[in-house]
């Protein structure tokens, strides 16, 4: 969007009757650090409130800042990814474990599948849809109707969800328990064939410690018979 458009959706967002023009450097500074990318404006506006810089005062009844633009500046990331994980950081502790887990699954994912997953994570599965449901009011996630599954509401969430698993060993020994979950999914659910790609694919990206080799290649032999068998079935509907 224009810088003229993020004006007018600051000013409405934060009900200034005074419209763009009253909040011209607020919106200089989010348009620049955003690019008009009105996910980002949002997401921008969430962090300055979190970092106080952004508040609603009790007395004026109404949405004040009171610091300067450069100040305004260095409370805004250049990094939009880093942006996004401020907020997923900010959220309780299983809703962050819920996305998290969310982004190591490729589609969309079934609630049937995120139960499963969390489960093997220690998440109660009776409590997945009320967090599936705090992570959609905050932004993070959404329904798809159509297909009755649940997706990022956008790729940087994932990006960023992805990225706040500690690199190396932690990672390693995630991947590794939320494959096996999913090899255990595809093994009780016909349609959930995908599951055992994603989890072969996950178990290649590990360290040799994690998955004996043996284990790993019989892993990869069944996917290529599987791929066999889809070749084979498309050639014969061709």
């Amino acid at each position: 969007l224009s810088p003229d458009a993020i004006g007018e959706f600051v000013s409405d967002t934060l009900g200034k009757e005074g419209g763009a023009d009253e909040v011209s450097t607020l919106t200089e500074v989010i348009y620049a650090k955003t690019l008009g990318n009105i996910f980002f404006v949002k997401q921008a506006l969430e962090e300055l409130v979190r970092k106080n810089a952004l508040f609603y005062d009790l007395v004026m009844f109404s949405w004040q800042y009171n610091v300067t633009k450069v100040q305004l500046e260095n409370y805004l990331s250049d990094d939009l990814i880093q942006m996004v994980q401020s907020k997923i950081e900010d959220q309780p502790r299983e809703v962050k474990k819920l996305v998290v887990i969310m982004s190591l699954v490729p589609n969309n994912a079934t609630l049937s599948t995120m139960m499963a997953l969390l489960e093997c994570e220690g998440v109660n599965r009776f409590k997945v849809q009320k967090l599936i449901q705090y992570a959609t009011k905050q932004g993070m996630i959404i329904y798809k109707k159509e297909c009755d599954k649940y997706a990022f509401t956008h790729d940087k969430i994932r990006e960023a969800s992805f990225d706040i698993i500690p690199q190396g060993r932690p990672r390693d020994k995630l991947l590794v328990r939320i494959s096996r979950a999913l090899i255990d999914l595809a093994s009780s659910e016909g349609e959930n064939e995908w599951a055992f790609f994603v989890a072969v694919d996950h178990m290649n990206s590990v360290l040799p410690e994690f998955v004996p080799r043996v284990e790993l290649s019989r892993l990869n032999y069944r996917v290529g018979e599987m791929n066999l068998v889809k070749g084979a079935t498309l050639n014969a509907n061709a």
